[in-house]
């Protein structure tokens, strides 16, 4: 048997509060006066007024600090600053009859923008013609390539070519022009293709991704064939080399040291094509090859990654597709993530094209532009079909009556916009009848104006700025409350738990030294616990310990309350930890209760032979109700156990004096014979017992035990059981 006194100690952190729930943003919901949320070790109240949560209208008027549910979070407004057009209201009659001066018969909305509005493609023209682009990993920089020299840019918006930054000029004297650029992952090596005399060129960086510190290392004669392009595998032990012409074969080969060039062995694996192929390009996984070929991109499935010899050619794009005519895939480049494709043109040669890619490396999703945009309607029982379609560069607006075309407009002075600015317009032809005069793009959708010959009216609304609330501290009114749990021992509440994992956490530093905790009128499946000294070293732990009266012998324990004690064993060794040390404790259950939590340092005695009785205390208030039935208020409120057991003894006066200093202590008795019971002492009936509670009576008296000479001290007292 083991006692263990109570170690002073406070709550450093905890998931726990009385019946107080966790501020939760994503819910619209009022605040009213005494609303309380606990957030970390604090509960927050609302002291000041009822707050209501109004949800966001785009028209509503609103003050800074006014809270409201926008976007599905609460939010706060933070700031009011300038005029915009008010949106566009939507009105989907497009008729002349209708009364030019009422501003919202102006309008009518096309559709949803989801995305860059009107084209995802994008291109830049140089001043120079240029080949082989190539853009960084981050794709913050850009290459090109002018016979013998690379072009480095930089790109203040990742991927962006139009925010390009000329920087400086690298002349790689070894090459004869250069048709091709390819880099290593961390950008330490680059290599091109010098076409006049068939070699591949490598060159070592030795600063990353800038090309002006670049310096020859070696080179790949291609022999018999002439390369077109050419790339290697993210591993750099393979080559693949496209020889164009007549040929149209990709040529794997090994390279033995892996990412220099010079080492390429003879062919291991070869792939035809069948078109009249400009690049190749694979994956970043090797499991994915694209051969560009005049106005197509052509997309193959590696069924062995890096094994060219088993690509199938799956799908294609091409070039008319994007609205690109007059020109031919001669380079094209994928970014490192699969959703972004770069490519020069043959025509000139001096511009460079962007297209997005919406599902990476899937060329088919490709995302050229939001077109045909369209709005369909009935009135008076005849379906109008209202619709901006694309061919190529042009653009036309077009409707029909029940699938007749009334009109098909060209609209020559169409201007390609995107969705960033706050209200952009673009002006249209018009037949002189028509009534689409201008269309209106906003940030989240596309409208037509419907009148004729008049000018656009606007009407403006003031332009909030919000930003999420995270805390309750953040919401007017709300004040520190308490703690969320400031007692120890704690007083036998019902705890709730605030995570949604369904788990009760504590961090319990000791004010002394330990070497147990004990957990007292527990409720729960799972506990594990973490002792760590004064500079939260881990000394030892226990993980996912069942509890006895949680899961398969519930029913044995009323309610299915227990209490445990643990020790810090340390190579098997009880261990005490100094002062300032710490205990994690968490339970786990969907339904947890916990009574008392502390630190204990272990008297390590020798006690032996635990012997009970037990009588029951109860100062539950009760009302006897119809018939005579006793209805009590509370349940039991406290359990006597009276104690008898053995000490093995030397000096009677130490141990008697150290007993006195027990009494009227809370401890914790812990009735386990694994602790402290010489190995010929028999077992009893109490080894598995465990209680908390204040020793009160004691006494003590030296005896003679089993025949032994030695001497014992036979101790009675009796226990006023906590929780």
């Amino acid at each position: 048997m083991t006692i263990l006194p109570l170690v002073d100690c406070e709550i450093v952190d905890t998931n726990v509060t009385d019946n107080t729930a966790v501020f939760n943003n994503n819910i619209q919901q009022n605040y009213p006066l005494g609303t309380r949320y606990q957030e970390n070790n604090n509960i927050y109240e609302n002291m000041g007024a009822d707050i209501v949560v109004p949800a966001y209208s785009a028209e509503g008027t609103y003050t800074v600090g006014q809270i409201v549910y926008k976007d599905s979070k609460v939010s706060k407004c933070t700031a009011t600053s300038g005029e915009v057009p008010k949106q566009p209201e939507e009105y989907t009659a497009v008729d002349t009859s209708f009364d030019d001066s009422v501003w919202t018969n102006r309008y009518m909305k096309l559709a949803d923008i989801t995305a860059d509005l009107p084209l995802n493609v994008k291109n830049v023209v140089f001043e120079t013609a240029f080949t082989a682009p190539m853009l960084s990993a981050d794709r913050t920089k850009l290459y090109i390539a002018e016979a013998n020299g690379v072009k480095q840019y930089s790109l203040s918006t990742a991927g962006d070519i139009e925010t390009a930054t000329y920087i400086n000029t690298k002349t790689l004297t070894e090459a004869q022009g250069i048709s091709k650029m390819f880099f290593k992952a961390d950008g330490l090596k680059l290599y091109v293709l010098s076409p006049n005399d068939n070699k591949i060129l490598q060159y070592n960086l030795s600063t990353a991704w800038d090309t002006n510190t670049a310096i020859y290392n070696s080179y790949k004669a291609t022999y018999n064939i002439y390369i077109g392009s050419f790339t290697i595998s993210s591993d750099g032990t393979k080559l693949y080399q496209l020889a164009v012409g007549a040929t149209n074969t990709i040529y794997q080969s090994t390279l033995s040291t892996a990412w220099s060039i010079s080492t390429a062995g003879s062919t291991s694996g070869t792939k035809v094509v069948n078109v009249k192929a400009k690049d190749i390009s694979f994956s970043t996984d090797g499991t994915k090859l694209y051969v560009s070929a005049t106005t197509y991109i052509y997309q193959w499935t590696v069924s062995t990654a890096w094994n060219v010899s088993t690509a199938t050619q799956i799908s294609s794009i091409s070039l008319s597709d994007m609205g690109i005519t007059n020109v031919n895939f001669e380079t094209v480049y994928f970014s490192t993530d699969g959703t972004q494709i770069f490519f020069d043109g043959q025509v000139q040669r001096k511009t460079l094209y962007r297209a997005t890619i919406t599902t990476a490396w899937d060329i088919t999703t490709t995302k050229y532009s939001i077109f045909p945009i369209y709005h369909v309607e009935t009135r008076g029982g005849i379906t109008y079909t209202y619709q901006i379609t694309r061919l190529y560069s042009s653009y036309y607006f077009s409707s029909s009556k029940d699938g007749v075309y009334v009109n098909n407009i060209l609209m020559t002075s169409f201007t390609e916009l995107n969705n960033s600015s706050v209200e952009e317009k673009a002006y249209i032809g018009s037949n002189g009848t028509w009534v689409a005069k201008t269309l209106v793009i906003r940030p989240t959708a596309i409208y037509i104006r419907t009148s004729i010959d008049k000018s656009i009216e606007y009407k403006t609304l003031t332009a909030y700025q919000f930003s999420v609330v995270t805390s309750p501290t953040e919401l007017t009114g709300f004040s520190f409350y308490e703690k969320t749990n400031p007692y120890k021992p704690f007083d036998n509440k019902s705890y709730t738990v605030a995570t949604i994992d369904n788990t009760m956490t504590y961090k319990i530093k000791a004010l002394g030294k330990m070497d147990a905790v004990v957990l007292a009128h527990i409720k729960g499946d799972l506990v594990t616990v973490k002792f760590y000294d004064s500079t939260n070293t881990l000394q030892s732990e226990i993980v996912d310990y069942v509890l006895d009266g949680s899961i398969d012998s519930r029913d044995e324990h009323e309610h299915g309350y227990t209490t445990e004690i643990f020790y810090n064993m340390v190579a098997g060794v009880r261990t005490t930890i100094d002062i300032n040390g710490y205990v994690e404790i968490t339970l786990t259950d969907t339904n947890l209760e916990l009574g008392t939590l502390s630190p204990c340092l272990s008297i390590d005695a020798g006690f032996l032979d635990l012997e009970m009785e037990l009588s029951i205390t109860d100062y539950s208030p009760y009302e006897v109700g119809i018939g005579g039935v006793v209805d009590y208020v509370e349940g039991i409120a406290a359990i006597n156990a009276n104690l008898t057991f053995y000490e093995l003894i030397t000096n009677f006066d130490k141990s008697a004096r150290r007993m006195i200093a027990l009494k009227r202590q809370v401890v914790a008795i812990d009735g386990s014979s694994s602790m402290n019971r010489e190995p010929d002492t028999r077992l009893n009936l109490f080894n598995s017992t465990k209680l908390l509670g204040r020793m009160d009576k004691i006494s003590m008296r030296t005896v003679k035990k089993d025949g032994r000479t030695d001497k014992f001290a036979k101790i009675t007292t009796n226990i006023l059981e906590v929780s």
